[in-house]
């Protein structure tokens, strides 16, 4: 679909991650509920990870869930998630226990979006996508909304994660906008061009093992985030090489009838920034694998 230059999140957030995540780790009823849905594209979903002061950090999340008899009450914030204003339903991560642990404690619910006590408002950014804000403001919950265990999310996370974190739709963008340029780009940029080939198709390999680890049914989380770093830095690196080697009409948006490839480039270079903070940034990335794989000191 990117590659084609179809909207993909609506499909790679419902289906890629949080349909994966219930079939993984939901209960029957859950997945009876939901993937059904989900599949005939009758529902969609998103995730509500990433909160104001905490960004990437979800170790650190305030979102807190209080108990209420059997249910829950939650309340906190929730920012940066995507199609929010769209989704039926969101995967979110709470608080329900504190401890001198940081990890233990949270807990993952599956939250109806279109509810009282949920607010969500949009947050508007250069890119084309629009980002939302979600308030939880005391939206009951119950335990047939818990996915997995309850105060063991972080488990969970851990496996919901690499979902996300294949990189493959980084890996795609940058083939698209690089396929693009090949096309327009001036004579003199070869060189330049082919060591963007070799970024792309090195991006795409390590991708495609991600894939790879999660049919075989063993995700592997610091690959994963490997495969993120590397492929969101490299469709960032395309897009500002494609701006730099076509100059300024590179910038006219699909919408100014002198746009290159009908606003392409425009449209990867304001979304380049962000990919490498979303689905976390690269510099967690980075202390993840020197942390994990390394055994550098936190």
């Amino acid at each position: 679909m990117i590659r084609h230059g179809v909207p993909d999140n609506v499909h790679s957030l419902g289906i890629d991650i949080v349909g994966n995540a219930i079939h993984l780790f939901g209960t029957e009823e859950q997945k009876q509920r939901f993937l059904p849905g989900l599949a005939r594209a009758e529902i969609t979903a998103n995730v509500l990870f990433s909160e104001p002061d905490v960004g990437s950090d979800l170790a650190s999340l305030a979102t807190r869930a209080e108990p209420d008899g059997d249910h829950w009450r939650l309340h906190g914030r929730k920012i940066y998630n995507m199609k929010a204003q769209h989704s039926d339903f969101a995967l979110c991560a709470a608080r329900t226990s504190t401890g001198p642990v940081s990890f233990a404690g949270i807990t993952l619910f599956l939250v109806p979006l279109r509810s009282m006590g949920v607010l969500i408002e949009p947050v508007w950014n250069l890119s084309e996508e629009r980002f939302d804000l979600v308030t939880l403001d005391g939206i009951r919950v119950g335990p047939e909304d818990v996915l997995g265990e309850v105060d063991d999310g972080w488990q969970v996370l851990g496996k919901v994660l690499p979902l996300e974190r294949t990189g493959l739709d980084h890996s795609a963008k940058a083939e698209r906008t690089l396929a693009a340029l090949r096309e327009h780009a001036p004579p003199g940029c070869e060189e330049r061009l082919v060591e963007l080939e070799t970024r792309v198709r090195a991006a795409r390999l390590l991708a495609w093992r991600c894939v790879a680890n999660l049919h075989e049914g063993r995700p592997d989380e610091v690959h994963s985030a490997t495969a993120k770093w590397y492929t969101s830095e490299t469709a960032k690196e395309v897009a500002v090489a494609a701006v730099e080697l076509l100059g300024p009409r590179a910038l006219l948006d699909a919408r100014d009838p002198a746009a290159i490839a009908e606003g392409v480039f425009d449209a990867g270079f304001r979304e380049a920034p962000g990919l490498t903070l979303a689905q976390g940034s690269s510099e967690i990335m980075l202390f993840f694998v020197a942390t994990s794989k390394l055994g550098l000191p936190s």
